[in-house]
């Protein structure tokens, strides 16, 4: 379960660091496809987390 919490942790930081550094995410207009991919797999390995789905993939 910590390694699941790791793995979340890591996801999110990765994604809000991509969001400050990309110009267009930072911009404020919206955010990039791969600010899009990076909010999904975060949320994927949330939902991962809170159900008995099995473990994702160790992609992240």
């Amino acid at each position: 379960m910590e390694r699941d919490q790791q793995r979340i942790e890591r996801a999110r930081a990765v994604w809000e660091e991509h969001v400050r550094a990309c110009r267009p995410c930072a911009g404020g207009g919206g955010r990039c496809q791969s600010a899009i991919l990076l909010r999904r797999t975060y949320n994927s390995l949330v939902r991962a987390a809170r159900s008995d789905d099995p473990p994702l993939r160790d992609s992240i």
